[in-house]
């Protein structure tokens, strides 16, 4: 990406929140690889983003490999108000199996550093463990490594999906992952930690997933407009479906049917959704996801769903019990019985 294409989006967003009377502005820095690697671009768009928005404050984010240098670690905890999202799968021998760096060597030890680092200036920050099928006997174990030695704000946990380098590897969207999960679960809870699963929200009722079914503005490198950050590039396999917009010498040109069709994809326009008790916290999934699993065809389902309400079922069984609740399990369902009636 070009500054010339960053500062037209800023400008865009800017003017967006202005034009709304919105409280800030939001910059958040993602993409198909690491954004820190395009670093000047990185910090010369936020400083424009904060030179153009003036007495608008402007919250600024970004994901991130953990893999940075003390330079760019006091440049964030400084500047990304907003916190950074690490990928890190947990016990050091998992995560270097699956993230070593342009070397070969396993990267561990420096995302540590740096999420020690993030811990020691109280800054915010999240870990994502990405689960493959051979590590899901670990997840439990990897869960307890990081909150025994690091203070992230959540931890969020999701199986490996089979796009880009995982395409074709054994899938870990299975019954295995759902038990490794409660494990890991339980040792959370130790910690005072509810792990995440992003289509599992009993504390969210909405027909919106994500931002792709609400207008999201994804600036790509050449200057188009995508409603989803997985469809990071032109080229990518659901451009057709996610890229709305595009940049011109006077702005930004859209497509205002096919931006329609995307807020038509809310969980109440899925067919396949009806009648799933999980529907307003799941609130249909990733639509890319789901694109990817089911083809351009009707959503129709995937072990995903089994997934979401398996966990669903156990954070409401959760918030019954501690509001009150009896609850317990016969081994093959759940069932709960709540005082106050004077009776069970």
């Amino acid at each position: 990406m070009t500054m010339d294409v960053a500062r037209r989006g800023i400008d865009f967003v800017v003017g967006n929140a202005r034009r709304d009377g919105a409280p800030f502005a939001g910059v958040h820095f993602h993409g198909g690889g690491e954004p820190s690697v395009h670093w000047n671009l990185m910090t010369g768009a936020l400083a424009y983003a904060r030179e153009a928005a003036g007495d608008l404050e402007v919250i600024a984010s970004s994901a991130g490999n953990g893999v940075f240098t003390d330079r760019q670690i006091d440049w964030m905890i400084a500047n990304l108000n907003g916190g950074v999202s690490l990928s890190f799968d947990g016990l050091p021998e998992v995560h270097d199996r699956h993230r070593p760096t342009v070397r070969g060597d396993g990267s561990s030890g420096r995302v540590m550093h740096t999420m020690r680092r993030f811990s020691d200036a109280g800054h915010p920050y999240a870990v994502r463990l990405t689960v493959t099928a051979e590590q899901i006997p670990l997840l439990p174990e990897s869960v307890d490594f990081v909150l025994a030695n690091f203070t992230p704000t959540r931890v969020q946990v999701e199986p490996a999906y089979q796009l880009g380098r995982h395409e074709g590897q054994p899938d870990a969207e299975t019954e295995e992952f759902i038990g490794a999960f409660r494990e890991a679960q339980a040792r959370a809870a130790r910690y005072g930690h509810e792990l995440v699963y992003s289509a599992a929200r009993v504390g969210t009722l909405s027909n919106h997933f994500c931002g792709v079914t609400r207008d999201n503005f994804c600036l790509s490198p050449a200057g188009g407009v995508s409603a989803c950050f997985e469809a990071f590039s032109e080229d990518n396999e659901f451009a057709d479906v996610f890229f709305y917009g595009s940049s011109t010498p006077d702005g930004f040109a859209f497509d205002t049917d096919r931006l329609d069709r995307l807020r038509g994809m809310g969980v109440e326009n899925r067919p396949f959704c009806d009648g799933c008790f999980a529907k307003w916290n799941c609130s249909g999934d990733c639509y890319h996801r789901s694109l990817a699993a089911n083809g351009r065809g009707e959503f129709a389902g995937s072990q995903r769903c089994h997934i979401t309400r398996e966990l669903v079922k156990d954070q409401l069984l959760t918030r019954i019990a501690d509001s009150g609740g009896l609850v317990w399990r016969d081994g093959r369902d759940a069932s709960c019985a709540v005082h106050g009636s004077g009776h069970e």
